[in-house]
C-alpha cells in the first residue's frame, strides 16, 4: 500500500527502445501490489491493487499465462486498498483497510453463482473500526488470509504501529511498527479483536537507497508495517511473518521475512518469536504477499506442507532513466517464486515456480560445461540461464574470481563491448548485478549486492547454482536458492539496436568445474 503520488519518484525522461520494455514473459503490470492471491481448485487468483479505487483480478492455470477478468467495481475496496483473501467453513472473504475515518478494516462476500468465480462482490461491512481509540495507528495495512491455530480460533494480522506519529497519520515517521494481531470472534470473520501485538519492529536490516536499488547494509528506522503475511511452512513446523518496512522521510525500504515460532506469554497471548530474519530480495522488490491452496474441502486449513508461493511486485521506486509509462504506468509483477525452509540455515529458499519449464522454447536450448574464462552460450533477451558449479572439484573454496553470466551483451567490437554482469563473487562472498558497463551512451555506478555474511554457499560440500531470468531489461537472479536480486537494466532502454541480437556469456574461475544451461523463454 503507498499513497499514489510516490509513484513520481525515481522517474527520468529518456528515450526508450520499444523492444526493451514491456517484457515478454512477465505478463502483469500497468498495476501494483499483489492481493489476495491463493489457488481454488486448479485456478490461481491474484488481485493487483490498481488507482482506480478497485482491485484488478487475474486467473492463472499455470502462474505464468494470466487473464485478465471484469475488474472488479465499486463497492469492493471502496476506500480501501491491499488485503487479501480467507476461506473459513463459513465461506470466502475479502479483507481489506478502510483509508477514511473511521478506518479498521473492511470485508465482502462473493456474489457470484458459483462463488469461487470471485467475480462479485457484496458491499462492504466493517469488522472492525477506530483502531486510535485502542492506541494503533489510523494507518492499518493491508490485513492477510485468515489463519486458524490451535486453540481454533481464526486470526488475521494487520500493519499498523503505535507511538510516535502512529495515531495522527496513516504515514507515520514515528514511532514502533506492530503487527496487530486480531481474532475472529467466529469463522465468519465478521468481527474482529485486537489481541496485542504478534511482532514489533521500528528497525530495517539494512535498507534499498530509493535513487539507485543498491542495497545498503545501514538500518533505517521505521514506524509500522506493510503488507503483513504470517503463514505456516516446512518439515520443521516453522511459521513465517513477512513485512514491508517503509521510512516516509527518506523513502528508504526494505522487504523481509522472518522465520520462527509463536509462543504465549503470561497473558496467554501469540507472540511471534523470530530465530531467523533476512531481506526477501536485495533489488526492486516490495509488498510480498504469498498464496497458497485455499483448501476448501478443510475449512480452509492453511497447512505446513501446502506449496507457498511468493508474490511481489517491482516497487515504488525506479532506477535512472527508468520510464515508467513502457510498463503501463506503474509496477511490473515478478515471476512467482516457490518459497521453503532451508535445512541448513534456517531461513528461505527462493527459486523461480516450476512451471518457467513449460514456456521454453522447444529447439531452443544449450548445455555445456567449462572451467575457466568466459564464452558466449545464448543470444537474445527472453532466456533462462543456469550455471551450477561442482565446489568439491577444489580442496577448498574459491577466494578470488566471480561465477555467473555476463548478459545482455552489445554485438558491438572489442572497445564498445557492453554488459550487464551478475553472479556471485568469491572474494567478497556476496551475489551482484553489476550496472557499470551495462550501456556506454547511459554510463553509470550501480552495483547491487547482497549482505555481507549472507549465507549462500556453506562449504565445498555444496554445489553453487546461480538462476537467472532475463526478461528484456528485467534480471531475476537467484544464487543456490538462498538469495535474490530483482533489477532492471534501466540503462539499455536509451539503446536503439534489436534486443534479440544481445549476447549472453558465462563466466567462472579457473580450475572450477561448471555446468551451464540456457533456455530461450516465450508466451
Amino acid at each position: 500500500m503507498k499513497v499514489f503520488s510516490l509513484l513520481l519518484l525515481g522517474l527520468l525522461a529518456t528515450p526508450i527502445h520499444s523492444s526493451y520494455c514491456p517484457t515478454s514473459f512477465h505478463s502483469i503490470n500497468g498495476v501494483y501490489d499483489p492481493s489476495g492471491p491463493i489457488l481454488i481448485d486448479d485456478t490461481w487468483h491474484v488481485f493487483p491493487d490498481t488507482f482506480e479505487n478497485h482491485w484488478a483480478h487475474f486467473t492463472s492455470k499455470d502462474l505464468l499465462h494470466w487473464e485478465k477478468q471484469t475488474e472488479i467495481p465499486d463497492p469492493l475496496l471502496a476506500n480501501g486498498d491491499t488485503g487479501s483473501i480467507s476461506v473459513t467453513p463459513g465461506g470466502l472473504f475479502a479483507h481489506y483497510p478502510n483509508l477514511q475515518a473511521p478506518f479498521g478494516i473492511n470485508l465482502q462476500t462473493p456474489t457470484d453463482t458459483t462463488p469461487t468465480d470471485l467475480n462479485n462482490w457484496s458491499n462492504s461491512t466493517s469488522t472492525f473500526a477506530d483502531p486510535k481509540s485502542i492506541g494503533l495507528g489510523i494507518g492499518f495495512r493491508d490485513p492477510h488470509r485468515a489463519i486458524k491455530l490451535p486453540d481454533d480460533n481464526w486470526y488475521m494480522g494487520v500493519g499498523t504501529g503505535y507511538g510516535g506519529a502512529n495515531p495522527e497519520t496513516q504515514l507515520p515517521t514515528s514511532g514502533t511498527g506492530c503487527l496487530a494481531w486480531m481474532r475472529a470472534t467466529d469463522e465468519s470473520l465478521s468481527e474482529l479483536t485486537f489481541q496485542g501485538c504478534l511482532l514489533e519492529n521500528n528497525v530495517t536490516s539494512g535498507h534499498i537507497n530509493p535513487g539507485t536499488l543498491e542495497y545498503v547494509e545501514e538500518s533505517e528506522d521505521v514506524a509500522f508495517f506493510e503488507c503483513p503475511d504470517v503463514f505456516p511452512l516446512g518439515d520443521d513446523k516453522s511459521f513465517v511473518a513477512v513485512a514491508s518496512f517503509y521510512n516516509w522521510d527518506s523513502a528508504k525500504s526494505l522487504n523481509e521475512y522472518f522465520v520462527g515460532s509463536f509462543v504465549t506469554g503470561a497473558d496467554n497471548q501469540y507472540k511471534f518469536e523470530a530465530n531467523y530474519r533476512a531481506p526477501l530480495d536485495y533489488g526492486q522488490y516490495y509488498a510480498a504477499r504469498t498464496g497458497s491452496n485455499a483448501n476448501i474441502a478443510l475449512g480452509g486449513i492453511q497447512k505446513f506442507d501446502d506449496r507457498r508461493v511468493l508474490f511481489s511486485a517491482t516497487g515504488w521506486h525506479n532506477p535512472p532513466g527508468f520510464d515508467v509509462s513502457c510498463n503501463g504506468g506503474s509496477q511490473i509483477h515478478l515471476i512467482p517464486r516457490d518459497i521453503d525452509v532451508d535445512r541448513v540455515t534456517g531461513g528461505l529458499t527462493f527459486d523461480p515456480v516450476f512451471e518457467i519449464e513449460s514456456i521454453r522454447v522447444g529447439g531452443k536450448s544449450t548445455f555445456g560445461s567449462t572451467t575457466s574464462g568466459d564464452k558466449v552460450i545464448a543470444t537474445g533477451s527472453s532466456l533462462q540461464l543456469k550455471l551450477t558449479c561442482d565446489l568439491s572439484s577444489t580442496s577448498s573454496l574459491p577466494t578470488t574470481g566471480v561465477a555467473g553470466f555476463r548478459v545482455l551483451g552489445s554485438v558491438s567490437d572489442a572497445s564498445e563491448y557492453t554488459y550487464t554482469s551478475v553472479g556471485y563473487d568469491f572474494s567478497t562472498k556476496k551475489m551482484f548485478v553489476d550496472h557499470t558497463k551495462t550501456s556506454k551512451t547511459t554510463p553509470s555506478t550501480i552495483v547491487q549486492l547482497s549482505k555481507a555474511g549472507t549465507t549462500i554457499v556453506e562449504g565445498v560440500d555444496e554445489k553453487l547454482t546461480i538462476h537467472v531470468l532475463v526478461d528484456s531489461a528485467l534480471i531475476e537472479l537467484f544464487g543456490n536458492s538462498r538469495t535474490a536480486i530483482s533489477s532492471f537494466a534501466s540503462e539499455l532502454m536509451g539503446e536503439d539496436d534489436d534486443p534479440a541480437d544481445r549476447v549472453n556469456l558465462v563466466v567462472a574461475p579457473e580450475g572450477l568445474e561448471c555446468e551451464f544451461e540456457t533456455h530461450v523463454l516465450a508466451l
